[in-house]
């Protein structure tokens, strides 16, 4: 009889309790947990390659673009908007009612004989520091000698004053201000014209730029005590740069010296500048 019951017994699936049904969701849940981790760090790895991958494209493209063409300096954008328009149509145009405008250059730097690539370098020297910063005087150092050239940067701001000429003279002593000068009889300095794009221009001479090169001759000065020189009129756009080397001619390199500090506060106007005269009128230089 217990042979019969075993049997029948044999034929019954067990009921699953409520703590193996527990066991059993837990395995489920745990098995979905692990696949979610692991699909979502798959992705994760995926989306950091594409991203590192899109970084390397771009410093490839920009180091490229860098090496291939040079980043142009562009002039700098009118201030006088249409102000051409308006004079054009304006009948009264006489020059002799605009006071010329006296220029005085914002950057003067020197260039050293022995230096390689025609590096310039400012005299600081009458610079001084206070607890708010260093005071950039107006005060320039001109050096002209076998060693030193000098090279001038006016910026030409004034609208239709755009006819200029180079004025050189010695300064006299002024009161409140020494120019120190030091000149050599018989010395002869050449005027030269420098390059003067935008992409050329000087900043601050005190971070190894170099001078724009020579495009031609303008003058061979005599400079002499009281005896200022003035060159030819010639175009200067408003918003251009004007660039000038001064250097010693070959007819006095063994007697060639002039130097001194000028201040365009001090009147009269003695120095190194630029006269801006009136160009409205239509004339051609």
């Amino acid at each position: 009889m217990l042979s019969a019951f075993w049997q029948a017994m044999a034929g019954y699936t067990p009921v699953m309790t409520s703590k193996d049904s527990d066991t059993e969701g837990g395995n489920a849940t745990s098995c979905w947990t692990d696949h979610l981790i692991m699909w979502t760090s798959i992705g994760t790895l995926f989306s950091s390659l594409i991203t590192l991958l899109m970084v390397a494209l771009n410093i490839v493209n920009f180091t490229s673009s860098m090496h291939g063409s040079p980043i142009v300096q562009t002039r700098q954008p009118s201030q006088y908007i249409h102000l051409d328009s308006v004079f054009r149509n304006n009948h009264d145009r006489n020059a002799s009612h605009h006071t010329s405008v006296v220029n005085f250059p914002d950057i003067v730097t020197q260039i050293e004989a022995r230096s390689p690539g025609r590096l310039v370098q400012e005299d600081t020297s009458r610079q001084w520091r206070t607890p708010l910063g260093t005071v950039f005087p107006d005060d320039r150092h001109v050096i002209v000698s076998s060693e030193t050239s000098t090279v001038l940067q006016f910026f030409h701001l004034d609208y239709g004053m755009e006819y200029c000429s180079l004025t050189l003279s010695i300064p006299p002593p002024s009161d409140g201000f020494d120019p120190e000068v030091k000149l050599e009889n018989d010395t002869v300095i050449d005027v030269w014209l420098l390059q003067s794009e935008w992409s050329k221009c000087l900043i601050r001479a005190s971070s190894g730029e170099t001078a724009p090169k020579r495009m031609a001759l303008v003058a061979s000065v005599p400079i002499r005590f009281g005896e200022p020189f003035v060159t030819d009129r010639f175009r200067c756009p408003s918003g251009e740069l004007s660039l000038f080397e001064l250097s010693c001619s070959p007819s006095s390199a063994h007697s060639c010296h002039v130097e001194f500090w000028q201040s365009g506060e001090i009147s009269p106007h003695a120095g190194a500048y630029i006269t801006q005269e009136c160009s409205l009128e239509g004339r051609e230089v």
